[in-house]
């Protein structure tokens, strides 16, 4: 199998899945042309998976292609913004017909779920990893930023977290596992969870009004509200006893090395009401985790009242 024919594979397999209204022109040209409307702008993010990095040597491909889909939403929704169209970029070191099925399979499936349309991409012979550009679209000078946090402020996090290294300690053999047996098990499972992140786009996109500054949990809780006190100025102050976590997580490590991919965000007091509606109107599990405090720039983990010694976060190098 050669590389186009490798391509017209995947995107046979992805169908409706490579079709929107608004793609002028889509996958087979050397760029892809959508269209948006006037009072729209456009986000675009793009992240890369590793394998034996983002995810374990002999995963099947419908794990790694929802997984590689999901954490890219995850970064269009931590910016307010509606998952519209992307491109995947695949190296692999042989063109496994059953491997591309599945991978093209896992893309569809997450893609189908979140309103994403797949306009075209890359395939070349290398090291197993999948790059994707993702757009979403959003209210003019509606977007959401890790900057905006103000005193007083709510701290939220969505879903639980810890599944990272849970999983990781906890799986047999990655190839064991297949989509259709995970994904009813998403809510349940740090397995399931770890390959199969839950896009919160409805929540994102309810909350996003009422949210001062937003994030997702890819590098950790602790990096990630770091960065919100970074581009906020101003500190961070997080009840340990209130988060929720996968049972046996390692806390230390859960606030350190978790690549959960839950929502993070700020918002206002006066909207507490609002943001636990938009939860339970979304099926979204919300917790108020602590609160933003502008006297300093330092995060702040309290465990029984007394500080927690938290790490720094993951950092890829």
């Amino acid at each position: 199998m050669n590389e186009f024919e490798a391509i017209d594979l995947i995107v046979s397999r992805l169908g409706s899945a490579a079709r929107g209204h608004n793609v002028v022109v889509g996958t087979g040209d050397d760029g892809a042309v959508v269209r948006f409307a006037s009072d729209e702008e456009v986000v675009v993010t793009s992240d890369v998976l590793v394998e034996g990095r983002h995810f374990p040597k002999r995963t099947p491909g419908d794990l790694v292609g929802y997984r590689s889909v999901a954490v890219n939403v995850s970064d269009l929704v931590a910016m307010g913004s509606r998952p519209r169209y992307m491109t995947v970029a695949l190296t692999m070191e042989a063109a496994d017909k059953d491997w591309l099925y599945s991978f093209a399979d896992g893309v569809r499936v997450c893609c189908m779920e979140v309103g994403l349309t797949v306009v075209g991409g890359n395939l070349t012979r290398g090291p197993k990893s999948v790059a994707i550009t993702a757009l979403g679209s959003v209210g003019a000078d509606c977007y959401l930023r890790r900057s905006g946090a103000n005193e007083g402020d709510d701290i939220w996090l969505t879903g639980r977290i810890g599944a990272t290294s849970v999983a990781l300690s906890r799986m047999a053999d990655p190839a064991s596992y297949s989509l259709e047996e995970l994904m009813s098990k998403r809510h349940c499972d740090p397995v399931a969870a770890y390959f199969l992140p839950t896009p919160r786009v409805e929540f994102a996109l309810q909350v996003s009004g009422m949210a001062s500054s937003a994030t997702d949990v890819s590098d950790g809780l602790a990096s990630e509200l770091k960065q919100l006190a970074k581009h906020s100025k101003c500190g961070m102050q997080v009840e340990v006893g209130v988060l929720e976590f996968w049972h046996e997580t390692h806390i230390p490590k859960a606030l350190n090395d978790d690549d959960s991919y839950e929502l993070l965000f700020t918002a206002n007091q006066a909207m507490r009401n609002e943001v636990t509606k938009v939860g339970e109107s979304t099926a979204t599990p919300l917790t108020r985790i602590g609160r933003v405090n502008s006297k300093t720039t330092n995060v702040v983990f309290l465990q029984d009242g007394e500080p927690l010694e938290v790490g720094r976060g993951y950092s890829h190098f």
